[in-house]
Parts: C-alpha cells; sequence; structure tokens
C-alpha cells in the first residue's frame, strides 16, 4: 500500500487495508478470470477494471473523484469486473 495515502489521507478506506490485502485481491482476481475464463469469457487484460453498477453513497467515500453512471443503484453495491479496454472506451468522453 502507497505510503503516501496513509501519510495523507489517514482515515480514507485505503489507508485502512491490512498489509495482506493487495495480496489477497490478486489471488481473488486469479479466481474470478479462472472462472470466467471457463464459462468462455473473453480475457484481454490481466487485471479488471472494477465498475460499480449505480451509485453508492459508501463506495462514494472511498476516492475522491467518483462518479457513477444511473441515478438509482442497491442499498449496497453491485460489482462489475470488466476485463477487456473495449468496454470501457465505449464509455470515455
Amino acid at each position: 500500500m502507497p505510503l503516501y495515502i496513509i501519510a495523507t489521507k489517514p482515515n480514507s478506506q485505503s489507508a485502512q487495508r491490512h498489509d495482506k490485502y493487495v495480496e489477497y485481491r490478486h489471488n481473488c482476481e486469479n479466481i474470478i478470470r479462472s472462472e470466467f475464463a471457463m464459462k468462455g469469457g473473453i480475457i484481454k487484460r490481466l487485471s479488471p477494471h472494477y465498475m460499480v453498477i449505480g451509485h453508492s453513497p459508501w463506495l462514494s467515500t472511498w476516492h475522491e473523484n467518483s462518479a457513477y453512471i444511473g441515478k438509482h443503484g442497491p442499498e449496497r453495491y453491485i460489482e462489475a469486473h470488466v476485463w477487456s479496454y473495449d468496454t470501457i472506451n465505449k464509455y470515455c468522453y
């Protein structure tokens, strides 16, 4: 975890993560990637873009410049993993 975040924003969600967070996250990504590929998914990136369907007030506090598409989101959030720039580029301005 970058020390800059811990030093400058100690109360942020990112600064509160435990030391093994990135290792655990990469392990989860490997599982998700394998399962997606077994179902015929086309993978064009090593790690996915993480997106949330709808607005989540809770998640919007994690990042300074968070944005969302859609007016009404679920109570918590629905996370989507996007394994290609093709999909992302459709929504870039």
